[in-house]
């Protein structure tokens, strides 16, 4: 994944389209949005695929009795494998 800043984003638009990275765009160092390129798009069913066979996997490990979400905090970690906001 690139950072780019809005105006950096802004500036790039056209070698950000037309490559392959999913792009992180900040303003002042913030998070106000992601890029994601055509191709990550078509594959929208497999996409969909993973998502379901993750939640069945979060709910087997659930009624196994593990928090999987209370885990993933313990680490500093949203559900998602994405740092905690502070």
């Amino acid at each position: 994944m690139i950072e780019l800043g809005i105006r950096e984003f802004r500036e790039r638009l056209s070698e950000v389209a037309n490559g392959t990275d999913i792009v992180s765009v900040t303003s002042n160092g913030v998070e106000v949005g992601t890029y994601l390129p055509k191709r990550w798009v078509r594959d929208a069913e497999k996409v969909r695929q993973v998502a379901d066979a993750v939640e069945r996997a979060r709910r087997e490990l659930g009624a196994r009795g593990m928090d999987l979400d209370g885990q993933m905090r313990l680490l500093g970690m949203t559900p998602w494998g994405e740092p905690l906001e502070e």
